[in-house]
């Protein structure tokens, strides 16, 4: 064997072994293991802009997975679409000092259609590969490459987008031409990105390394909010043959205007059912709430959704004839509707979800997932949600309330906010009239009314759940030991702050505690708090409250005759930056009277606030669970 031969074989032999110590975990620093159940070994996006319509991203990525806990992560999933090819997919898998044990074959990788129960047609489909191995601690790695057929939007890049997730290295690297304007927005990345220039074309790289696992926090932010991210968007763009600018709100707007061009056009018979509907009503609000429940009572949510149609809206006719459509083209139905009845309105996009994430107001680009309705009258503005069959006019549940939405006018885009409600629409008042026998069984007439905010869940199980489950769900609900719901009813007020009314009859079997002569009760029947904090806990985060609420219980329980108090809780008022939170108790014609008051506002409070956060919680909890200690009289 010659010289180099052996030099060649003994360099093989060395990269071989270098590879196969990469992912070995005995290299990985024990300050990323604590608290972690996936180390992100490295990640590296690269996005290649060609021109205003086509980019090629390349991601490579592995990720040891430590334990159970984070096999959800062990897998693949991309999805594509008539406007996203995906191919070059691999993958391997590694035992926990790096051996290699397995690569994936064509056959392996699953695809599959990306439409759900809500959707009728369209080009969305996904690719997905699991190894399914549970030999722990090991390693996947998997890459693909993606081509964009037309720009409209650019993958975010977030380095933890998991708690409990810690990063070893993760890198994003952006190539544009020269000329390429691209726009980057940074939020918790606190470098400035290196960038090159390289003749005829320009190159971005942000890079995190060594990044401790995180864990989300009571009333905390979200991994979202708190994970080093940079959003990219374009400036110039093309997509399937519309192009536009979106460095700025206006210009944002001014192309999502073009794409609703012509597709507000109503069919005859719908014109005449319009004026057949509206033209003897005087009130321009009862107008927009005659056809708010006209679109209700004949369309349904349905996604149809293909290329372009991600965005653009199929036109009123479609709807009209198909008796569906998306919240796009049920939005821009509805304006054709108030349009024919000659009533202003303007197409919103909106970025919709309960938690109510980020929405960078400063950086205008697609940060949108969603359509509603906005309907500006002299005296009042009115916010209309088109796929929901059962809400009332004018009112916006926690989906899309209190947040940025983009008005689309003739003359682009206009940054809005859409309403708050506050802690006196969010309210809940309840009753409980009780009786309580000598074996400390309990019966009670429950009577809650639930109003804005606190009305949405009620408004969800009243709508969407048969008898049996709403019987099932309430069976569950209270944190009481062992009871039944016997009878329940609801009656809802349609109006534009709706309310629902409660009322449930329920027993509770032991639920007061009877030993010798004392009998002891907890008045709080259902309105517990399950709350609790652990004050040595080290606070990092803000505490957030997310909204405002009052929540008003008077309790009423009548208790065997012959009793008397051996002992009464105190009355107890809590009046913090937090809230305010005060009960009573009283007995007294063997009855015990209980009231609760509790009260919040949205708001935001510093992390050095929390022992004092955690205090007010664990006095509620603590309260909520008083007991009344009663003594049988002697005769």
């Amino acid at each position: 064997m010659n010289n180099r031969l052996c030099i060649s074989l003994a360099l093989c032999f060395c990269v071989l072994k270098l590879n196969a110590q990469d992912y070995n975990i005995l290299l990985i620093p024990d300050s990323l293991k604590e608290h972690a159940n996936v180390i992100e070994r490295f990640d590296e996006t690269r996005i290649i802009i060609k021109s205003i319509d086509k980019a090629i991203i390349k991601h490579k990525y592995a990720y040891t997975i430590l334990n159970e806990a984070g096999a959800r992560h062990a897998g693949y999933f991309n999805d594509y679409s008539d406007l996203k090819d995906l191919h070059n997919i691999d993958g391997d898998l590694y035992d926990a000092f790096g051996k290699h044990l397995k690569n994936i074959k064509k056959k392996d990788i699953g695809d599959y259609s990306g439409d759900d129960e809500e959707t009728l047609a369209s080009d969305a489909r996904f690719k997905a590969h699991n190894f399914y191995y549970t030999q722990y601690p090991y390693t996947i790695q998997y890459e693909d490459e993606e081509d964009y057929n037309g720009i409209f939007y650019l993958p975010v890049w977030i380095t933890q987008p998991y708690e409990n997730f810690s990063v070893e290295s993760s890198r994003l690297i952006v190539e544009t031409p020269a000329d390429y304007n691209l726009r980057y927005k940074q939020s918790n990345y606190y470098n400035t990105p290196s960038i090159v220039h390289d003749n005829d074309k320009i190159i971005y790289t942000w890079e995190v390394k060594n990044q401790k696992a995180k864990s989300i926090e009571p009333y905390g932010p979200s991994m979202n909010d708190i994970s080093a991210k940079v959003i990219l968007a374009p400036t110039d763009f093309s997509i399937q043959g519309f192009t536009g600018k979106m460095d700025n709100w206006q210009d944002f707007g001014m192309f999502r205007q073009a794409l609703l061009g012509g597709r507000d056009e109503l069919d005859d018979v719908t014109k005449q059912k319009v004026h057949q509907l509206t033209d003897t009503v005087k009130d321009a609000k009862m107008k927009v709430i005659v056809l708010y429940k006209y679109l209700q009572n004949n369309t349904r949510y349905i996604n149809v959704s293909f290329g372009i149609g991600g965005w653009q809206p199929h036109d009123a006719k479609y709807v009209a004839q198909k008796k569906y459509g998306d919240c796009k083209a049920l939005s821009n139905f509805m304006g054709a509707l108030l349009k024919e009845a000659g009533i202003n309105s303007y197409y919103t996009v909106i970025k919709a979800g309960e938690n109510n994430t980020s929405f960078y107001s400063d950086f205008s680009c697609n940060q949108f997932n969603h359509v509603i309705r906005c309907v500006p009258l002299q005296n009042d503005t009115m916010w209309l949600e088109c796929t929901d069959q059962t809400l009332p006019a004018g009112y916006l549940g926690n989906f899309t309330c209190n947040r940025p939405a983009l008005l689309i006018t003739e003359t682009g885009g206009k940054l809005v906010q859409t309403p708050c409600y506050n802690e006196n629409d969010n309210i809940y008042i309840r009753k409980i009239n009780a009786d309580v026998s000598e074996q400390g069984d309990l019966t009670a007439k429950v009577i809650t009314n639930y109003k804005g905010l606190e009305y949405d869940d009620m408004h969800d199980i009243f709508h969407q759940l048969n008898k049996d489950d709403i019987k099932k769900y309430l069976n569950q609900v209270f944190s009481i030991s062992s009871y039944e719901i016997n009878d329940f009813k609801y009656n809802e007020t349609d109006e534009a702050l709706p309310a629902i009314t409660e009322s449930i009859d329920l027993t509770a079997n032991s639920y007061a505690h009877v030993s010798g002569k004392r009998f002891f009760i907890v008045p709080d029947i259902i309105t517990k708090t399950d709350l609790k904090l652990d004050t040595s806990d080290k606070r990092i985060y803000d505490i957030i409250y997310p909204y405002s609420f009052k929540h008003i219980d008077t309790i009423t329980i009548n208790i065997p005759h012959g009793y008397s108090v051996e002992a009464l809780p105190k009355n107890k008022t809590l009046e913090t930056p937090f809230g305010k939170y005060v009960v009573t108790y009283s007995v007294y014609n063997d009855k015990i009277i209980f009231t609760r008051f509790s009260e919040r506002k949205s708001n935001r409070f510093p992390a050095t606030d929390y022992v004092a956060f955690a205090n007010f919680c664990n006095d509620i909890y603590k309260a909520d669970r008083s007991q009344v200690v009663l003594v049988k009289k002697d005769n």
